[in-house]
């Protein structure tokens, strides 16, 4: 897939959030079609829709954020109205290109531009992901083997560590490379949790922190 993009307009260049989503639809995060096309449409968005650049705005006057974070909170923020309100089918798989995302951001701005604001302008997204917690719940049977443990996850994200290891889910295949293939050993190796502590800056319980369908890759 070639992807282009028009770089006349000056704004797009001198504006640090635009200049963000430019470089995440040529360089889009796990190299993701369905994100850099999100990305090209709103680049093409921004140059008739006032509303866009008024949401822009209001974020950079109202919150302090990187023009980083404030890129991909935006695409999450569109996810999850795709998937929780709009329960879209046809989400992501038909939306590979920039003319397809352009009829979905004109639906949202028009139906749910509230609420993607309220997102951009008081929430927070999270990469948290269980395949992580290997090595944690390998360290925590290396240290306290066959023990009751309480736990605390700082920055749990929508706790799926905990509440993975919790019920000894198994992890995706690892390529271990100690010695007897101990991390493995251990990691597979049953932990008893009697208390956890999940605590992040949003509520691991939200919708918005762990929605009802999975997320693309990061």
């Amino acid at each position: 897939m070639v992807l282009k993009f028009n770089r006349s307009n000056p704004s797009q260049e001198t504006d640090p959030f635009l200049s963000e989503i430019t470089n995440q639809s040529i360089r889009p995060p796990g190299g993701d079609v369905y994100i850099a096309s999100c990305y090209q449409a709103l680049l093409d968005f921004y140059t008739h829709e006032e509303r866009l650049k008024s949401l822009i705005s209001q974020v950079k006057t109202k919150r302090s954020i990187t023009p980083e974070y404030f890129a991909n909170l935006l695409f999450r923020a569109i996810q999850f109205i795709e998937i929780n309100e709009f329960a879209n089918p046809s989400f992501p798989h038909k939306l590979a290109n920039s003319k397809s995302w352009a009829k979905e951001l004109a639906h949202i701005f028009d139906r749910r531009l509230d609420m993607l604001t309220e997102i951009l302008l008081t929430r927070n997204t999270t990469t948290t992901k269980y395949q992580r917690y290997i090595g944690t719940k390998a360290i925590l049977n290396a240290l306290f083997p066959n023990e009751n443990l309480v736990v605390a996850d700082f920055g749990c994200g929508g706790n799926y560590g905990l509440r993975g290891l919790s019920l000894n889910l198994p992890f995706e295949e690892l390529v271990d490379h100690t010695p007897g293939k101990l991390i493995e050993k251990l990691a597979s190796h049953p932990l008893t949790l009697k208390l956890g502590w999940a605590i992040d800056r949003e509520n691991p319980r939200s919708d918005f922190v762990a929605p009802r369908l999975p997320i693309l890759s990061e």
